[in-house]
């Protein structure tokens, strides 16, 4: 159950880190080969932060497993899935393809609608976040180690695809 997910999460992933880019200022110049290279690098560098959480909590004396982390992090992201159905179909609707790219924004086209819906996103996001941190908590006893590991995996996940390609 855990590779759907990993592909729902890597398409919403890619178009998260899209809207990212657009909101920079960075021109995409084939938001097609974007969308498609940061949905596979964002679902790479999960597996790879698994597994380097595997090996990190098996040195502190943590007995964890690789796929036990893995959908621990992959389940932790259902918010964000649940929006790629609800809330991508409304910004679609409302804003077409300007919603994820630069020219013009969605905010100078119809700056509340696209505040509201930004908002909605930013909250399932910080949800996924406190899932994220409540899971790392339960599994490892320790909560500031959970948050740093966390946000880490949330910097890693979505900022590395937008800096890098």
């Amino acid at each position: 159950m855990v590779a759907p997910l990993l592909v729902l999460f890597g398409i919403k992933a890619a178009l998260m880190e899209l809207q990212i880019k657009s909101i920079m200022g960075k021109p995409n110049v084939d938001w097609l080969v974007f969308s498609i290279s940061a949905a596979i690098l964002s679902v790479i560098l999960l597996i790879v932060f698994s597994y380097i959480i595997t090996v990190v909590n098996k040195n502190l004396g943590l007995e964890t497993r690789f796929k036990d982390n893995l959908s621990i992090f992959t389940y932790a992201f259902i918010p964000l899935i649940i929006s790629l159905f609800i809330l991508t179909g409304v910004e679609y609707a409302l804003f077409g393809e300007y919603w994820f790219l630069q020219i013009p924004l969605a905010f100078e086209l119809n700056g509340a609608t696209a505040n509201i819906l930004f908002f909605i996103e930013v909250v399932m996001f910080l949800w996924s976040f406190v899932l994220l941190v409540v899971a790392n908590s339960v599994q490892s006893k320790n909560t500031t180690y959970s948050a740093m590991r966390s946000a880490l995996l949330l910097i890693l996940v979505f900022g590395i695809p937008v800096i890098s390609i």
